[in-house]
């Protein structure tokens, strides 16, 4: 793959929206997740982002697909396949996370 193309996915960012649609998790879950720590996010401004590079680590796919869009930029295709694990990993943390929350040990 051209390091360029590369180099702009791991500068990629998901929404929060983009994440829960992904996951197929609820919207607010994936919030819970980000503020505990659990999902990886960058602030800008009152909006976070989630890195495209986590989200691939996560699924186990190191090298995206990446289809060409006019004027859109690069668009990143999980592998479907592998999301059962990231859905695995996130409802652990989700349930981890409201643990903490409740205050539990």
């Amino acid at each position: 793959m051209n390091k360029h193309v590369s180099a702009e996915l791991d500068e990629a960012f998901y929404t929060p929206r983009e994440v829960a649609v992904a996951c197929r998790m609820n919207y607010e879950s994936v919030l819970d997740l980000i503020h505990a720590g659990a999902i990886p996010a960058v602030k800008f401004g009152r909006i976070y982002r989630v890195p495209v590079r986590w989200m691939r680590e996560q699924a186990g796919s190191p090298e995206p697909t990446v289809h060409a869009v006019h004027e859109a930029g690069p668009v990143v295709a999980l592998d479907l396949g592998r999301l059962a694990s990231v859905l695995e990993i996130l409802g652990h943390a989700l349930v981890q996370a409201a643990g903490e929350l409740r205050g539990d040990a």
